[in-house]
């Protein structure tokens, strides 16, 4: 499994890949009502 870049480790304090942190910002902009926002 690839690391994604440090962005990832920057924001959520844990090596994550790029595929986990995607789906994270999906749950939470669902979680926040803005998955319209971020799907087109």
């Amino acid at each position: 499994m690839g690391i994604g870049a440090q962005y990832s480790n920057a924001k959520y304090i844990c090596r994550m890949s790029m595929g986990d942190r995607i789906a994270l910002e999906l749950v939470n902009a669902r979680e926040r009502g803005l998955l319209s926002e971020i799907v087109t």
